[in-house]
């Protein structure tokens, strides 16, 4: 009985939030489906570069489309959107 009240709570935590994302994101953007911004979030990724003889890591993020900039900025997310360093790894 608390797993099924755990999955239940949790369920419905994630309904709520995804809710909450429609509607910020309708309020400064445009209305979208909750599937349209999963689409295009799931876009926006970084690749990560390691630099063996310098022992670095570097973050190269992908180019995201106009909507998915929108979208971040009605969550007030600031996406670096130039390649930088992760970590400096010691030797």
């Amino acid at each position: 009985e608390a797993r099924v009240r755990a999955h239940v709570g949790i369920v419905f935590t994630a309904y709520l939030l995804a809710k909450q994302l429609e509607h910020r994101v309708r309020l400064q953007y445009k209305k979208l489906s909750i599937e349209l911004i999963r689409q295009f979030l799931i876009r926006a990724q970084t690749s990560i570069l390691w630099d063996a003889p310098k022992r670095i890591r570097y973050g190269l993020p992908s180019r995201i489309p106009i909507e998915t900039q929108k979208i971040y900025k009605a969550l007030k997310i600031n996406r670096i959107d130039i390649p930088y360093i992760i970590k400096k790894c010691s030797a």
